[in-house]
């Protein structure tokens, strides 16, 4: 959860509860002039690999200006009308903050706080005027719709939500499941990301309640193609139950702290391990149910970086092959040991060396599927595979989009579990098998 909207977790709540109103529209010209707004950044990491996959930007203000933090300037900014230039002035700091630490160069995203206010008060301008003056990559930027205000008019907020996806911006959902809109924000935005808040994930792993929300919030979501990152993170224990449901990225203060400096290259913390998972009822109808994120590589990446991951990884049997987010082939674990690195005369190693993974990959008998296709009907189509590749992991993509791998054997098992499910209601007497 963002940290604008509510008060420092080391305040005490009657600092709270007494924090005077702030005369914001005198404030904001000195906030400007005095430059006064900078950002720290939180690291999200992915639960596959505990690696960083971004930082959320989180805005910070000179105590001068506002003693308590910028909880208050922005409660003060709300009751004057004035949130929307508040909100730019903090994702302009926000923006600037990163890029000055290299943002561009390196590979993660940026998750900035976006008000509904703010996206849809027309200042596309400005934004583009920032993006030219400070080259951002606008690919891996997401902005963070937050949740903290109702939004009157979807039309027209709908819209704004497409001019900014237009111009190479992805959407998340801040907080969702505590504020205002809920499903029906879902439905108008259709993010690429939910950000589930941590009402929900503190102490999930022992309370069922909120564990039975979160698995289904989460089914939901990857129904829908939709990235989920868990925030509140206080343990091992939670991150477990999270990563156990797929849940693709965590972040919170068990994990790290909102820092001045962005994670230096190759921060990785250690997480948990998942088992395999486990078709936990009925709703398992869709292959994308199912669906691993498993590593990944580049068209670019060339054969050692592959080779060191199946040596890294005994249990990963295959790797996408991605240019940009979409699957253009895969690497087999069987096939690529035995005959793109051995070769049939024994120098597949160095002629495949300066190699790129996108030439050696197998174009024509990788398998893609979308998420929304039954169990049943992967399966059926699976029966028309070369017998040499009948058992090679399927690759499972939404709306064209790379979401991961499906092992044979996890259908398999997924399509057993199904059917001993149905049969089991069968017999509502006996609850056995059959009738």
């Amino acid at each position: 959860m963002t940290t604008r909207y509510k008060w420092d977790v080391a305040e005490k709540l009657g600092e709270e509860l007494c924090e005077p109103a702030l005369d914001f529209e005198p404030l904001i010209d000195k906030i400007i002039e005095g430059q006064a707004l900078t950002a720290h950044f939180q690291p999200i990491f992915s639960s596959r690999d505990g690696r960083v996959f971004g930082c959320e930007a989180l805005a910070r203000v000179a105590p001068q200006f506002a003693p308590h933090g910028i909880g208050p300037l922005f409660s003060s900014a709300r009751k004057q009308g004035l949130v929307a230039p508040l909100d730019r002035l903090c994702r302009q700091a926000a923006l600037e903050c990163a890029m000055q630490q290299g943002f561009a160069a390196r590979s993660e995203r940026l998750f900035i706080n976006v008000c509904p206010e703010t996206l849809m008060d027309g200042g596309g301008e400005p934004v583009m005027e920032l993006i030219e003056r400070l080259g951002l990559p606008r690919d891996r930027v997401i902005f963070e719709v937050t949740e903290e205000s109702a939004v009157q008019d979807y039309d027209l907020f709908a819209r704004a939500i497409t001019f900014y996806r237009d111009l190479g911006f992805q959407i998340a959902i801040d907080d969702f499941g505590v504020g205002y809109g809920g499903l029906k924000m879902l439905a108008v935005i259709e993010p690429e990301y939910v950000k589930i808040d941590r009402h929900f994930t503190q102490d999930i792993e022992r309370a069922i309640v909120r564990r039975n929300l979160v698995d289904s919030i989460a089914t939901v979501c990857h129904r829908l193609g939709i990235k989920v990152v868990a925030e509140g993170i206080e343990n091992d224990a939670d991150a477990g139950v999270l990563i156990e449901m797929g849940v693709e990225f965590l972040q919170g203060f068990g994990l790290a702290r909102p820092a001045a400096k962005w994670p230096e290259p190759g921060v990785c913390v250690a997480l948990p391990r998942a088992s395999c998972p486990v078709v936990k009822s009925v709703e398992h109808t869709f292959i994308g149910d199912i669906a691993r994120p498993t590593p990944t590589l580049a068209t670019t990446a060339l054969m050692p970086e592959a080779r060191r991951l199946f040596i890294d990884n005994p249990s990963l049997m295959s790797l996408a092959i991605l240019d940009g987010e979409r699957c253009t082939g895969m690497l087999h674990r069987g096939s690529f040991f035995e005959q793109q690195l051995s070769g049939p005369f024994g120098y597949g190693t160095a002629l495949s060396t300066y190699r790129s993974v996108q030439e050696l990959s197998n174009h024509a008998a990788f398998v893609v599927v979308e998420a929304n296709q039954t169990l049943e009907d992967v399966s059926h189509s699976l029966r028309h595979r070369h017998l040499d590749s009948r058992s090679d992991d399927i690759c499972i993509t939404s709306n064209g989009k790379y979401r991961g791998t499906v092992a044979v054997s996890a259908l398999l098992d997924a399509m057993t579990q199904r059917s001993l499910i149905l049969a089991r209601g069968a017999n509502p007497l006996s609850g056995l098998p059959g009738n």
